[in-house]
């Protein structure tokens, strides 16, 4: 497994990255409190609050909330890693005709039937569907709109990102010097440990089956992670994850252990667990098998894999999850040993 760490800061990334994660503000709040029981630094929330206040935040609603699949299509992990701007990443977005934005969208929805649509009734069989999902009517009106016009969509986004820039570069600015320091800690840490000190605290993630591991410092992240299916990683470490690392370092084996069972004690997470230890699955099959919605399993995959109970794999357009056996053996031996069984 090979380490390329990238050094030089990604704009583009980090003005998309900020965008989505102040837009979604209290969506990741909540996870870093119920999944990493971490919360921000006092006055980066004040800042980020203080900036939902402006109606960018408002415009920009639906393009990349967190419930709708289709926030790929506005930040697209590909075009991000392709582009060296923001101009050349709007460019690339542009440049994708409507019926390939179209087909993405139905994939994302998971609408499979309409990805070779051949004919103008794609439109009634897609409303049919979104009927049928748990959204509001306005995110309804939204998505089939995005579906008929997706390049308008497109159009708006840029255009609402470059009203944001100036707030992202004031952010920026703001956060530099701790930046660098943060950039400094991480960078004593691989010098003493190689790979095995990011392996430590991202072993749900399973970087060992990939044959390149792209580490990129961020801002605002706590850990993001993109899998395109070529065996290398592209990880995105930011700000938090020095504290997250020192709230790991504090807790002995029972707390980690008793996050284990914290996390199993949840009936629907239980039952996810038994399906993956029959075979890998994605989120659709989950879901169909529990009678739940994507959505919910994405939620709960989220403290599965704090717990590093489950891994996860990009097979062509989909990602599988995997059932972590070795992880459950340990918290099996461990109540065998603390509890004399």
């Amino acid at each position: 497994m090979n380490l390329i760490i990238n050094k030089e800061f990604n704009d583009l990334y980090g003005i998309l990255s900020s965008f989505m994660i102040i837009s979604n503000y209290n969506y990741f709040k909540n996870q870093m409190e119920e999944k990493w029981n971490l919360t921000l630094d006092d006055e980066m929330e004040r800042d980020i609050r203080k900036l939902l206040e402006n109606p960018i935040f408002r415009k920009g609603k639906y393009f990349v909330d967190m419930n709708m699949k289709t926030k790929d299509i506005f930040i697209n992990p590909t075009c991000i890693f392709k582009s060296k701007d923001l101009d050349e990443y709007f460019k690339y977005l542009d440049q994708q005709s409507e019926d390939y934005l179209r087909i993405s969208i139905f994939e994302q929805l998971e609408f499979e039937e309409l990805i070779n649509y051949k004919e103008e009734s794609y439109l009634n069989i897609a409303l049919e569907k979104i009927e049928k999902m748990y959204f509001n009517g306005d995110e309804k009106w939204y998505l089939l709109s995005l579906i008929k016009d997706p390049k308008y969509y497109i159009k708006k986004f840029s255009n609402l990102i470059k009203e944001y820039s100036p707030l992202y570069e004031g952010l920026k600015k703001k956060y530099w010097k701790v930046y660098k320091e943060f950039v400094q800690w991480i960078d004593e840490k691989l010098s003493e440990q190689g790979i095995d000190f990011i392996d430590e605290y991202l072993s749900f993630i399973n970087l060992k089956q990939n044959d390149e591991v792209h580490l990129n410092y961020s801002i605002f992240d706590l850990i993001s992670s993109y899998n395109f299916g070529d065996r290398s990683i592209h990880i995105f470490i930011g700000l938090i994850f020095e504290r997250y690392v020192e709230e790991e370092k504090n807790k002995n084996d029972i707390d980690k252990h008793l996050n284990i069972y914290k996390v199993l004690s949840d009936k629907t997470r239980f039952d996810i667990i038994k399906i993956l230890i029959k075979n890998e699955s994605y989120g659709q099959e989950i879901a169909e098998q529990l009678g739940i919605t994507t959505a919910t399993v994405s939620y709960h995959m989220d403290f599965l894999f704090g717990a590093s109970l489950v891994t996860i794999q990009r097979k062509s357009r989909r990602l599988y999850y995997s059932i972590n056996k070795e992880q459950i053996r340990k918290g099996i031996s461990f109540l065998e040993k603390e509890l004399m069984l």
